[in-house]
């Protein structure tokens, strides 16, 4: 056989130390990303440092006279605009009682948001107090969608006069009911393959911003539970009802009352942009969402969902004192910082349309060198003449202050309708993977270093030994 001649021998060599160095600058890449991917996510779900010690505030007074909304939490998690959101649109109705409820009555966290609220009852307290089912339960996206309790105690009361409302994924909660057998639902554009193989007799319906199969409701991703709830009111009390609604909370996109048709943003970049964002911009800014007495639940969770949906930043909450705090519907809010544990923000930010934050805030700023309070609200106010929506101004100062691909990408994220939007802003910014390249170029400095001290060994002459001749 004939031996590989010494070209041959150099060309595999060359071949084989390219292909080494090219595994130097992918492998350790691709490994940093999964980390800083892994990290990004779990700062998300990340619970508060400290469960809240204080004391839990009375439940609010009930009004025998009103119909009752159930707007349910996992004491494990809830996705927050999930529930912010709809537990704000049939607040502003006036015609409904409409309490937190949860498991047990306790310290009970958000997903995405850096916020906790106390839940007004627990289940066993809400049955005491109604003594039948509640008139609307809305199901949320949970941490655990399967939850034995929660599952039981929704299939135990979604009675004949009950009208059950998911939210974004929150179907798998209501589909582990059994409620939805053969049923046309939708949901988050992310959860139809889990759906599809977890509930193959389901009709699963895209485009859509609800579907009503009659005693349940369904909404797409996140902002759509916005319509859904906006729907039921129209089926409830009528729809010049729903309209006023809309109008109070400057929501626009009143058309999906009379026909939910909608095209959701496409994935694809959205999920690149996404984790290219999550794997490699570790710089990402620390925001500070001030909460006060009365600060809007829908202002809240545009302010805390919109910029953490895209990494771009991580945004918590805090206020003067960690105690419970009161929405402006009476939600009981846990923040997760005060004064004296706040971290070193790069901007702070005051949901809320006043033209001046809280005197509080002021005042602790005054002895302090962090960024001055932005009321985005009250900005957005003066510049129009209106105030418009809570999202259309989150969306758009994403857009200013990072990019109009990240806002593009929490818009597919919250599946929010952004055709009347004017996302002006630069493109993605490619300095972003310059952490991606620094450790590609580092694992391929050391692989070739290596290389180079092999090859220098080898062309080194080995020392002979010669042994003398016996005369």
């Amino acid at each position: 056989m004939n031996k590989p001649s010494s070209t041959r021998l150099s060309s595999i060599r060359r071949i084989q130390s390219a292909l080494l160095l090219l595994a130097a600058f992918i492998v350790p890449t691709l490994v940093a990303g999964a980390i800083g991917l892994w990290s990004a996510y779990t700062a998300l779900f990340k619970p508060a440092p400290q469960p809240y010690a204080g004391t839990a505030l009375q439940p609010p007074a009930h009004d025998p006279t009103k119909r009752t909304v159930a707007v349910l939490a996992s004491n494990q998690g809830t996705e927050i605009s999930d529930f912010l959101a709809p537990f704000e649109v049939f607040a502003t109705t006036g015609a409904f009682n409409v309490y937190a409820v949860a498991p047990e009555r306790t310290f009970t966290p958000f997903m995405w948001g850096g916020l906790d609220i106390m839940p007004h009852y627990s289940f066993a307290e809400l049955d005491q107090l109604l003594g039948k089912d509640p008139d609307v339960i809305v199901i949320p996206f949970f941490k655990d969608p399967e939850n034995p309790e929660i599952v039981e105690w929704i299939r135990g009361h979604a009675g004949p006069d009950t009208l059950v409302v998911s939210i974004c994924a929150g179907v798998d909660t209501l589909a582990a009911t059994g409620l939805l057998d053969g049923g046309r639902v939708t949901t988050h554009q992310t959860y139809f393959g889990v759906m599809a193989e977890k509930y193959p007799n389901l009709e699963l319906v895209r485009n859509v911003r609800y579907t009503d199969n009659g005693m349940t409701i369904t909404s797409s991703g996140i902002t759509g539970g916005i319509d859904a709830s906006l729907h039921a009111i129209d089926r409830l009390l009528g729809k010049q009802a729903a309209l006023d609604v809309a109008h109070k909370l400057n929501y626009p996109h009143v058309q999906f009352l009379d026909a939910p048709l909608f095209q959701v943003p496409a994935r694809g970049m959205s999920e690149i942009t996404k984790g290219l964002n999550g794997a490699f911009y570790w710089n990402r800014q620390e925001i500070g969402a001030f909460l006060f007495e009365g600060v809007g639940e829908i202002d809240l969770s545009a302010v805390l969902d919109t910029y953490g949906s895209t990494f771009t930043a991580r945004a918590t909450t805090f206020a003067a004192a960690r105690e419970v705090i009161r929405s402006r519907n009476g939600l009981y809010l846990i923040p997760r910082q005060d004064f004296t544990t706040a971290s070193d923000f790069d901007r702070i930010l005051v949901p809320g349309d006043s033209s001046a934050p809280a005197q509080s805030l002021v005042n602790w700023l005054q002895n302090e060198e962090r960024p001055a309070p932005e009321i985005l609200y009250a900005t957005d106010v003066v510049a129009s003449g209106t105030r418009p929506f809570a999202y259309d101004i989150t969306i758009t100062d994403l857009a200013r202050r990072s990019s109009e691909v990240d806002a593009r990408t929490s818009l597919a994220t919250l599946e929010y309708p952004a055709y009347h939007l004017q996302l002006g802003g630069r493109s993605w910014p490619l300095q972003r993977l310059g952490s991606a390249l620094l450790v590609g170029l580092a694992g391929l400095s050391v692989a070739w270093t290596l290389q180079k001290r092999g090859r220098t060994n080898r062309r080194q002459p080995l020392a002979a030994t010669v042994k003398p001749v016996a005369a």
